[in-house]
């Protein structure tokens, strides 16, 4: 938070700044939100790269599909839906 003080015989506020000091519990989940923008990070490129040297095309609801597979891996595991397709085959 930024406070500005008029000091006598200046023309100009004073600015002073009040740092709030996070508690330690906050402070201890900074590593694992870096960590897992990260992966995300990597996931983006690794896609980007197939999508570029396999000709691959995403299908724009698969990060919804990707996440429901997570969340129930047994229904995962029935009849696929379509995430993406490639041109040329293999």
């Amino acid at each position: 938070m930024a406070l500005a003080r008029r000091v006598s015989g200046s023309e100009k506020p004073i600015w002073y700044h009040i740092n709030r000091r996070p508690p330690l519990a906050e402070v201890r989940i900074v590593p694992d939100r870096l960590q897992d923008r990260a992966s995300r990070h990597s996931d983006s490129l690794y896609v980007d790269s197939l999508v570029s040297k396999r000709h691959l095309e995403v299908v724009s609801l698969a990060p919804a599909y990707a996440k429901a597979a997570v969340q129930d891996i047994d229904a995962a595991a029935l009849p696929a839906t379509e995430c993406s397709s490639s041109i040329g085959g293999t």
